[in-house]
């Protein structure tokens, strides 16, 4: 006879966790376009796919009416092998100001990204908001789970593609495709 490990209110608990949204910064972004070195990797995280010479600002978000309540506005930036790097110079700004924490009321915002001039390739820049006296580190936006599992694949996907280029410019590998 078969062993039942887990009640189903405790099965729906456990969905509820997973399907419960820690990235408050909405996604997919309300841009128009890119500027050239910055791809979107389908998770809410940008990738360079080259060097960035001067300052870019990237339109996330307008008119986004975030819940009320209290916010902490983080930038993990990594290498393309998940490894931290330093995000000096990189910021959210809300409503033109740069923050790391928001207190939201309800009037829309405007939300934009700030990449430093001299960011090199190969970086993962992933903005998130979320609310004050969470876990810090990076989550993607996740309206379901069925999205949330989309967008990791998508990201997966994008970021081996990009590997899989650097390999092939500095001739690690002959790769055929």
């Amino acid at each position: 006879m078969a062993k039942i490990n887990h009640t189903a209110e405790q099965i729906d608990a456990k969905l509820n966790l997973i399907n419960e949204n820690k990235n408050f910064l909405p996604y997919p972004y309300t841009y128009s376009s890119l500027s050239t070195g910055l791809e979107d990797v389908g998770d809410g995280s940008f990738l360079t796919t080259a060097d960035i010479d001067s300052q870019v600002e990237v339109t996330l978000a307008t008119n986004y009416l975030l819940p009320e309540g209290s916010y902490t506005i983080s930038i993990d930036v990594t290498d393309i092998t998940d490894t931290p790097v330093s995000s000096v110079g990189f910021s959210l700004k809300i409503n033109g100001a740069s923050k790391t924490a928001y207190t939201a009321s309800t009037s829309p915002i405007l939300i934009s990204l700030v990449i430093p001039k001299d960011t090199k390739a190969g970086l993962l820049i992933k903005p998130m908001i979320r609310k004050s006296g969470t876990e810090a580190g990076w989550k993607p936006f996740m309206d379901n789970i069925g999205n949330y599992v989309d967008e990791r694949f998508n990201s997966t996907n994008t970021k081996l593609k990009n590997v899989l280029a650097f390999m092939k410019l500095v001739e690690i590998v002959d790769v055929q495709e």
